[in-house]
Parts: structure tokens; C-alpha cells; sequence
């Protein structure tokens, strides 16, 4: 698939396609994104297919197991997760594709109960770039 970007750099989005099943599954996704942005557990955990879900880093499963709020809750008491996206669209029926940037911001030890600070890992930013979703048969759920 061949992406493309306008001369501005925002992100090129095919908003209200109807694509059978869920009428806006890159709506549905971002969505679930937000919820990790803003680190709410339930909203993230209410949002995953935990029977189906399959994470892939250079295109091998991670058996990264996703069960629900609970899995969010322990990511969110170790880092802060923000993004930044560059492609968003609608590819197909129940299908997304996004490619984005991920912010990993970690605590300074205060949430531990330590005292603060900046020597790594501890108050540390990663950011990762050319991640890319693909979201095939969405389970994320169409808030319609």
C-alpha cells in the first residue's frame, strides 16, 4: 500500500466511509488510543478482543497477553503513553491503518515512593518511530 501526505504533514484521514460492520473503524481505534492517552484502564481495557488481540513487532506475535483493565492499570502505574499519528484511514470493511509515533514517558519514582528522580530509567522518554497498525476485523467496539 502506497501512502501519501499532504504538503501540510497533517495526517491524511478518510473520514465517514462506510465500510461494512463498523461504519468508522479508524474512529473506533483512535477511540481505544485516546483511552491509553489518558490513561484510563477501564476505557482501555474495555476496548480489546482479549481472545483475539495479537501484537507484532517486526512482524513477529509478541504473545503480548492484553486481559483487560488490569493489564492497563499495571502499563499505567510504569509509563505514560501519548502518540502522535501521520496516516489514518479506513482501508476496508472492519479495517484501519495507522502509522504514528509512540511516546513512552516513565515516572521519576515518586509513584513508587521514592524520591524523584532523573537517572534512567526514571523520568526517561522513549519515543518510537514508523510504528504501524493495522487493524483487521475490528474488534474494537463502534460507538455508533
Amino acid at each position: 500500500m502506497q501512502f501519501s501526505f499532504d504538503s501540510t504533514h497533517q495526517p491524511n484521514r478518510r473520514d465517514e466511509v462506510e465500510v461494512g460492520g463498523c461504519k468508522d473503524p479508524l474512529k473506533a481505534t483512535l477511540d481505544t488510543l485516546q483511552c491509553i492517552s489518558d490513561s484510563n484502564a477501564t476505557c482501555a481495557g474495555a476496548n480489546y478482543n482479549t481472545e483475539e488481540f495479537k501484537k507484532y513487532h517486526n512482524g513477529k506475535d509478541t504473545n503480548t497477553v492484553i486481559d483487560g483493565a488490569d493489564f492497563w492499570a499495571g502499563a499505567f502505574s510504569l509509563v505514560k503513553l501519548s502518540f502522535s499519528y501521520d496516516h489514518l484511514m479506513n482501508v476496508g470493511p472492519n479495517m484501519a491503518s495507522i502509522r504514528y509515533k509512540e511516546i513512552v514517558d516513565f515516572p521519576d519514582g515518586t509513584s513508587f515512593g521514592l524520591p524523584p528522580s532523573s537517572e534512567y530509567p526514571w523520568g526517561f522518554k522513549v519515543i518510537q518511530h514508523e510504528l504501524k497498525l493495522t487493524i483487521f476485523n475490528s474488534h474494537v467496539p463502534c460507538k455508533e
